[in-house]
């Protein structure tokens, strides 16, 4: 045992004057020969060293946490980056991709219906590519899946007036139609996406500058717009006098003789619907 030190054993009046105190008991001679009160010195404190210390507690790691995050955690990353890699390349689907990557997080997700569908079909198109890509059935099938859910969500879209015919959907709708080209569910399916499309756009209107996304969205859907009226014989949205004039996003001379030729093949899918009509 060893006393505590850093404390003054002497008596109230001696500490309080700031003075020595003998520490004559039972009252020092101090306050003795001045008269005083005297409470006697303090008794020391003692410490026992000989206590043990008590046992630390440790918090047993939870067997459930793994140390390691499992593969499928990081899969639907990995398909998305590697059909961004070797599929889409630029155009209207790209976009898409660039949309939902940087519009993160499940509650903007559920705030925008439409971007949270866009974001779902991105991923079912990448999960069937993918899977195809790498023989992996389950993989793939998995995408199949979410692609038929994809569709009946769209269809329920397609019913609301407020989002039928907005950006998200129409690259929705694109990305099936990108999926069942490449990756077809049955025959000439992309061609009922491409009728959708081209009745959306009808619904929708030409668009009036040539600045921002739905610009680009429209342009870059031209092509296979006038290619499906052309495959079934029915005129092209595209061979309207106002869907003719609107303004191109691009306007160097190479982008413009494509416009004009483009523009030479819808009036060629009129005539087909003529010519069958007679």
């Amino acid at each position: 045992m060893v006393s505590r030190g850093g404390r003054s054993k002497g008596c109230s009046n001696c500490r309080r004057r700031r003075v020595k105190c003998d520490e004559h008991r039972p009252i020092c001679i101090r306050c003795k020969k001045r008269g005083l009160e005297c409470d006697g010195p303090k008794d020391a404190t003692w410490i026992n060293q000989n206590v043990a210390n008590p046992k630390l507690t440790t918090t047993q790691r939870d067997g459930s946490v793994p140390d390691s995050l499992p593969f499928v955690a990081f899969e639907d990353d990995m398909c998305l980056a590697f059909t961004r890699k070797h599929l889409l390349r630029g155009g209207s689907v790209e976009l898409a991709c660039d949309k939902i990557q940087w519009y993160r997080g499940p509650d903007g997700y559920i705030q925008d219906p439409g971007l949270h569908l866009l974001r779902k079909a991105i991923l079912s198109l990448s999960v069937t590519f993918f899977g195809s890509q790498n023989r992996q059935g389950a993989i793939t099938n998995r995408g199949y899946r979410q692609y038929g859910d994809v569709l009946r969500q769209l269809n329920a879209h397609l019913a609301h007036s407020q989002l039928q015919t907005t950006d998200e959907t129409i690259l929705t709708a694109a990305t099936c139609m990108l999926l069942e080209i490449f990756l077809p569910t049955g025959p000439a399916n992309f061609l009922k996406h491409v009728r959708g499309i081209e009745a959306i756009l009808e619904i929708r209107g030409p668009p009036t500058s040539a600045a921002g996304d739905s610009a680009f969205i429209i342009n870059n859907l031209q092509a296979v717009s006038i290619i499906g009226a052309l495959a079934e014989g029915r005129p092209s949205v595209w061979a309207k006098p106002e869907w003719k004039r609107i303004p191109l996003v691009f306007t160097d001379e190479g982008s413009v003789i494509r416009h004009n030729l483009w523009m030479v093949l819808a009036d060629c899918s009129l005539a087909n619907n003529e010519r069958d009509r007679l």
